[in-house]
C-alpha cells in the first residue's frame, strides 16, 4: 500500500493526520499513532509515565513505493 492509502484508510477508521503528516488517535485515554516513514510505517503509543512515544511494532512490507 502507499502512505496515501494507510492515511484514508486510517482516516475512515477514526484517526487524524497532526502537523508533522502523522495519524493520531485516542482510545481509553492512550494516545496512539501511526508514523510515516520513506519505506517504513511505525505503531506508537504515548507513555503516561514519560510522555515519549514507545514503539509497538514496524513494518516494512506495508509501504510499496
Amino acid at each position: 500500500m502507499k502512505p496515501d492509502e494507510i492515511k484514508a484508510w486510517a482516516r475512515r477508521h477514526g484517526w487524524r493526520e497532526d502537523r508533522w503528516g502523522h495519524m493520531k488517535k485516542t482510545v481509553d485515554q492512550k494516545v496512539y499513532r501511526l508514523k510515516f516513514g520513506k519505506r517504513v510505517l511505525r505503531c506508537e503509543r504515548r507513555s503516561n509515565l514519560t510522555r515519549q512515544w514507545v514503539r509497538l511494532g514496524s513494518d516494512l512490507s506495508l509501504i510499496h513505493i
